[in-house]
């Protein structure tokens, strides 16, 4: 992990990394292979952890064509909200 001065710091130190044992399954949506990873998130907002990781996947990798990424769970909780937000919050004030 870089830190904004140019120092890197190992991720070890920053978060608990394990690796676990799944279901033994392709698992499908859409028609389409799906493959999870999950996270929780502690003292900075969803948000911004996402825009983080968009920028970086978006930098550093690129993907084969076909493949994607979507990001779900809280994260797309809080992009639903905000859509009702946006329409009830200018019509309240109406």
């Amino acid at each position: 992990m870089s830190l904004p001065d140019g120092h890197q710091i190992p991720i070890e130190q920053v978060a608990d990394i394990a690796v676990k044992s799944g279901p033994a399954q392709v698992s499908r949506e859409n028609t389409k292979r799906r493959i999870t990873i999950g996270f929780n998130v502690r003292n900075r907002d969803i948000q911004s952890v996402i825009q983080e990781v968009k920028s970086q996947m978006d930098e550093k990798i690129e993907l084969p064509t076909g493949y994607f990424v979507s990001y779900g769970g809280q994260f797309k909780n809080l992009e639903a909200a905000q859509k009702r937000l946006s329409i009830a919050v200018p019509v309240a004030l109406l």
